[in-house]
């Protein structure tokens, strides 16, 4: 089967590293022969040394014909063009609503998303066409033992948009956290001052405590070599859209028991045997911050977390550590959830229908 792959695999980001991560996949698969051509969704462009050698060989291969096009970006981007038996289009949905997409959408033969709670974003009419691929992630080194003594929960904020959720989980952490618990809420995010000023105002907006007298919290710029999954303990991501996240399946693997949101796809892989998953409810969508022009409007539809039972997931994970270990180690064995191989049948099984 010769493939045409188009997505942004040259991108240091998080498309660009599901993007490689869907070539790895079908590049296991012996009857799929793969062709890559780059686009790009933004302006940074991934340092070749730094990825697989075999991803960027594909740019050399060159078919007289091709039975199948995958297109691994935005449904806005999306085009379908009859030199191809199939048209397939691989994409995030990350909220349900959005009638700005179901054109695009509608010109593929099938759509391809990683979670279940994505193909519930998708028009019903579409679903029929819809498959869920689940994702491949690298193995990670699983032996580390945490050094720091004080009990870490942590959060990978990105650049603080409200999508990612980090004033609910600072509101929660402050109130059900004392100063002199050896506890602290790490925040990875490249906006150190603006983050210092969300952790101060919250502080000050719930009136528990005088200024600088909460809980603590650390503020990092940046996580070489996963060094968060590697020396802290419980991942939380209470994001407010649905999808798969790289960084909680390697939290997964680390044995960091995450702390989820139901209904958020994530749970579709932690669980109450290896994590913790929040209740929550679907509300109206408020991002003032959207990212795209049309997108991520009032239209459309989030998940937000029951506060009260976050904290209460975050006390369990502090306060009952053999629990909290038992969990550890069901983590660590969910690899075969994320074999490159078992993703790459399934995505050829699905071109083959």
């Amino acid at each position: 089967m010769n493939v045409l792959f188009i997505g942004p695999y040259r991108q240091p980001d998080e498309w660009g590293e599901m993007s490689r991560s869907i070539m790895k996949s079908m590049l296991s698969v012996d009857d799929i022969s793969l062709t890559a051509r780059p686009i790009f969704l933004s302006q940074a462009i991934l340092n070749p040394e730094s990825c697989d050698p075999d991803i960027f060989r594909c740019e050399a291969n060159k078919q007289s014909d091709y039975d199948v096009v995958v297109q691994h970006c935005l449904p806005n981007f999306m085009l379908q063009d009859g030199r191809f038996k199939i048209n397939v289009g691989i994409t995030s949905m990350e909220t349900k609503g959005n009638k700005e997409w179901t054109n695009n959408l509608e010109l593929m033969d099938k759509i391809l998303v990683c979670t279940e709670a994505e193909k519930d974003c998708v028009p019903k009419k579409l679903r029929d066409k819809v498959h869920v691929i689940g994702a491949s992630v690298d193995l990670v080194e699983t032996s580390v033992v945490a050094p720091n003594p004080r009990f870490s929960f942590y959060a990978l904020a990105g650049n603080l948009e409200t999508k990612v959720g980090i004033l609910p989980l600072l509101q929660a952490y402050f109130s059900e956290f004392h100063l002199n618990e050896t506890v602290s809420l790490v925040i990875q995010t490249p906006k150190v001052e603006f983050a210092q000023q969300m952790v101060q105002e919250t502080a000050q907006t719930l009136g528990i405590y005088a200024k600088s007298l909460y809980p603590h919290v650390h503020i990092v710029e940046s996580d070489p070599e996963n060094s968060l999954h590697k020396n802290c303990h419980c991942l939380v991501d209470v994001s407010v859209t649905r999808g798969f996240k790289r960084d909680v399946a390697k939290a997964l693997l680390y044995g960091n028991t995450p702390i989820v949101l139901q209904g958020s796809g994530m749970d579709e892989y932690v669980n109450l045997e290896n994590g913790w998953v929040v209740d929550s409810t679907e509300s109206i969508l408020v991002c003032p911050d959207r990212p795209l022009i049309n997108v991520f409007t009032g239209k459309e539809t989030c998940i937000i977390p029951d506060k009260l039972h976050l904290r209460k997931c975050m006390r369990d994970a502090y306060d009952n550590r053999a629990f909290r270990n038992s969990k550890s180690l069901k983590g660590k064995e969910t690899a075969s959830l994320f074999s490159i191989k078992k993703q790459g049948e399934l995505i050829r099984g699905i071109l083959q229908l």
